[in-house]
């Protein structure tokens, strides 16, 4: 054999055992010598593996070959097979496409070592999109447990009946959010005689199972990412919709479309560079294009017959698709030279596929992928699992479509534009232009009869319900998008239980266990008494106003006059009169998770999109500058901060504060609502600090607080807005043309409350120390339960322990079902252990429950027993 120059030895190999350096490939310079090689070291590699001996990671053991060496460009990557190299991974489950490990090109430093190495994965990243027009890759920011919770959230979704699924359509923007029926997607082998001739063209064994009618599938279409300020296409980039019956739907959707959007942004980039392109030739025109989270669900139960085309023969029209796994195989694509092979993705892996946009940009060298769903023998032994486990029997695909902005002009770029025709065939076109094309080209563009029938469809399905039929029942849409509050509804289902006999331990709302302080109670009696019973001042009676505002000076150090404060019926109205104030259609609302529930639907109802920022319990629960930052977007518009915590009850800390505060300063627009309704119940060392207070944040600050959580006056309904004055206004407005003032017997009861000492005084006091002390016991207790993680927190009355470990694929509980998710986990603990708690999900936490310790030791110590008895090892299988 001719020796060939090997790509640079990895430092990792210098301290590998001998028998891996008797591996490392010494190849011919030829197609077949490398190819034979290949074989060769990875049975030989396989081998090892088996009898135990190559223990290393499995990136760490990537058989390293190469046709040119370090210097090899695009001009070969079509020469044949992908040669593994560093950052690759055999395929057990799918020979022809191996398996690039994003890590080499996520973490590689800038040294010319380790950028060679990750040129090399490049280049064959961009050859096998080329050959095969399709990737697999594992992606170390993607974790297969979102993907099972996404999969769980749309088999419900989608089988609920057909009515509430109805109402999620939106034919008038052609489908492009929401739900699309099955039947109305025409897959476009039906109605293109091109793709029927290139099925014909195939191998008699590679050609597909064209259909003779529309898909029998149902999609929903969830946009992902940042919509464009203004474009030429808005029933493009038009505003989600939000199922009414799921409140963990948009965390959910979000979370998963962001993450394989994460891995699409990637592979995008080391295609280009593949490809000797700019880095950015195909990201750069990505930005606020209307990426969809698409899954599709077909009903098994109705169309589970063998051989069932559920999705026809076609290509997609946008630029690169990812799939995640689905529960169900029976996805077939078909490679560059012809070949259909069945998809089989590795566990923990993603794959992704070509679509038309990315075939016009590279001027046809990546073809867009073919591909089709049929109804397999696999299909049905996983249906059959599927019914035995109790699940809904729809196969639902983890999908994203990733677009190219509806603004951009689709054309070849780079070298791609100089090959002969290629002008001809890939004019410059505007990417919403293509996309209404191939819309119009399926049945999905509202033209027509594609709408009406849905419409047809709608009424037969209402037609039973002749007051339906008579009342036009249609909502609000940013009403009809707005999730009911989990915390309610678990504390309903808890009253419910309690009235149906049953001993139900309700830890789930947010509500001080104590009494109201009696010289609060005699204030009210007195109020009465004198005839305090009329209209107040919009704003408030200026005995209060004015005593707020003495508060706010003396224990958080920050001055407002009388005119600045806006006294509501509760903190609740505050935040959401002050979100309407502020913000316009379009604005973002920045939002740490885990958050209280309401803050997002509050957002949602003022005509803002909240942009969800996730944080750890590493991490304390608490929004760093670094995610901030890069959260922030020229619409963002109001970043709401809760210190102390609700859900988690951390608190910050003046450095943490002032370090958020500095990227604030950076952005014009960007306003705090600081919500500080818990500042009372702080247990020591922690303290609370205002927003308002640090330097150049008074301006830019609403802050809220209230009477209920410090003095227990939940059902009094009082909370205040302290604001610049124009804001404060503003917000005074909205008040006065909705419920105008607070109650004036409640107002005249906080004076007393105001006046009681600082702290609320000792009254106050008695009760955060009750509070603390049932803090430590819960925190002890569930410190103690195996599987179960928690941090003390350090102010309001909730502790968020992280449940992960009883919840997931596979566990169940003994006797009660399955447990996919924190949503099952409450459940079983109401129904089997009778404690109503909230999961986390609601909160932005899908992997931690919120439990409330606004209760008596005693009652503490049993919910936490049969909490922890529900939670025992041998009531769950699979953990």
């Amino acid at each position: 054999m001719t020796a060939v120059k090997l790509p640079a030895i990895p430092a990792w190999y210098q301290h590998c055992p001998g028998y891996i350096h008797d591996l490392y490939p010494i190849c011919a310079n030829t197609q077949n010598g490398l190819g034979a090689s290949r074989r060769h070291l990875m049975e030989e590699l396989h081998q090892q593996q088996r009898q135990g001996k190559a223990n290393m990671h499995a990136a760490q053991l990537q058989l390293i070959a190469s046709s040119g060496g370090a210097d090899s460009g695009v001009s070969g990557y079509d020469s044949g097979p992908t040669l593994l190299q560093l950052g690759m991974q055999p395929n057990p489950l799918c020979e022809q496409l191996p398996v690039f490990d994003l890590s080499l090109y996520l973490n590689a430093s800038a040294d010319q070592a380790a950028q060679a190495d990750v040129q090399r994965v490049c280049a064959a990243l961009a050859s096998c999109l080329q050959r095969c027009s399709a990737l697999v890759v594992r992606d170390p920011r993607v974790d297969t447990r979102d993907n099972d919770t996404f999969l769980s959230l749309l088999e419900r979704y989608f089988n609920q009946p057909l009515a509430d699924k109805m109402r999620d359509v939106r034919a008038d923007v052609a489908y492009q959010v929401g739900a699309t029926p099955e039947g109305v997607e025409k897959p476009r082998c039906l109605r293109d005689a091109s793709i029927v001739a290139h099925a014909e063209g195939l191998a008699a064994g590679d050609r597909p199972c064209l259909p003779t009618e529309a898909d029998p599938k149902w999609r929903f279409f969830w946009r992902v990412g940042s919509r464009p300020v203004s474009t030429q296409y808005p029933e493009l980039n038009t505003a989600p919709v939000v199922p009414a019956a799921f409140p963990e739907w948009r965390q959910v959707m979000d979370s998963w479309g962001g993450k394989l959007l994460s891995t699409v942004a990637t592979v995008a980039e080391m295609a280009a560079r593949g490809f000797g392109l700019d880095p950015a030739a195909f990201t750069s025109r990505m930005h606020n294009a209307p990426h969809l989270l698409a899954p599709t669900g077909a009903d098994l139960d109705k169309h589970g017959q063998l051989g069932t085309v559920i999705a026809g023969f076609h290509t997609d029209l946008n630029f690169l698709t990812i799939h995640g796994r689905s529960r169900y195989p029976g996805l077939h694509i078909w490679l560059a030279d012809g070949r259909r092979i069945p998809v089989r993705i590795p566990e923990g892996c993603l794959l992704l596929q070509a679509g038309k946009q990315m075939e016009w940009l590279t001027g046809g060298a990546v073809k867009a992928g073919y591909h089709e769903v049929l109804c397999t023998q696999e299909t049905l032994a996983a249906a059959d699992k599927a019914r035995a486990e109790g699940r809904p029997v729809w196969r639902v695909s983890s999908t994203v479509f990733s677009q190219i902005a509806s603004d951009e002009v689709l054309v070849p770029l780079g070298r791609f534009a100089d090959s002969p025709g290629v002008a001809a065939a890939y004019p410059p076109t505007p990417a919403g232009q293509q996309v209404a094309a191939e819309l119009q080209m399926i049945n999905l563009m509202a033209t027509g009869r594609g709408a009406v029938r849905v419409v047809n469809v709608l009424c037969t399905a209402m037609a039973s319900d002749t007051a339906a039929a008579a009342v036009d029942t249609t909502l609000n849409p940013r009403v009809a998008s707005l999730k009911p509050s989990k915390t309610m509804a678990l504390t309903d289902l808890a009253t419910r239980l309690k009235e149906e006999g049953q001993d139900i331990i309700g830890l789930a709302a947010g509500e001080p266990d104590f009494d109201t302080p009696a010289p609060i109670i005699e204030a009210g009696v007195e109020a009465l008494r004198l005839g305090y019973t009329r209209y107040t001042p919009n704003t408030g009676t200026s005995a209060l106003r004015k005593a707020i505002c003495a508060k706010l000076s003396s224990e958080n150090g920050v001055k407002y006059d009388p005119d600045q404060v806006v006294v509501s019926n509760g903190a609740k109205q505050c935040i959401w009169q002050a979100l309407l104030a502020v913000c316009s259609p379009d604005d973002e609302v920045i939002i740490p998770a885990p958050f209280w529930v309401s803050y997002p639907e509050m957002a949602r109802l003022a005509g803002a999109s909240p942009v969800i920022v996730s944080s750890s319990p590493e991490e304390g629960f608490k929004l760093t500058p670094e995610a901030l930052q890069a959260a922030l977007t020229p619409r963002s518009r109001l970043l709401i901060l809760c210190t102390p915590s609700n859900p988690t009850g951390a608190v910050y800390t003046r450095e943490e504060l002032e370090a958020l505060a500095q990227v604030v300063a950076g952005h014009p627009r960007l306003l705090v609502l600081s919500d500080e309704i818990y500042e009372y119940i702080v247990y020591s060392p922690a303290k609370h600090y205002s927003f308002a207070t640090l330097p150049g944040m008074y301006d830019r600050t609403l802050t809220v607080n209230g009477f209920s959580k410090a003095y227990a006056m939940t059902g009094w309904r009082l909370g205040y807005l302290a604001a610049p004055r124009h804001f404060a206004k503003a917000a005074a407005v909205i008040q006065s043309q909705s419920t105008s003032g607070a109650s004036s017997i409640a107002q005249h009861a906080a004076v007393t409350a105001l006046g009681m000492g600082p702290q609320g005084g000792p009254l106050v006091q008695e009760m955060i120390r009750a509070f603390e002390e049932r803090r430590d016991y819960v925190t002890q207790r569930l410190q103690q339960m195996p599987g179960v993680r928690l941090a003390a927190p350090q102010g309001a009355f909730y502790v968020m322990p992280e449940v992960s470990a009883f919840v997931g694929p596979g566990v169940e509980a003994k006797g009660w079902g399955p447990v996919p998710d924190v949503d099952a986990l409450c459940r079983y603990l109401v129904e089997v252990g009778n404690v109503a708690l909230v999961p986390g999900d609601a909160f932005g936490a899908p992997t931690c429950i919120r439990i409330s310790y606004a209760a008596s030791l005693d009652t503490l110590a049993k919910a936490l027993d049969r909490v922890a008895a529900a939670l025992a090892s041998d009531n769950f299988a699979g953990i």
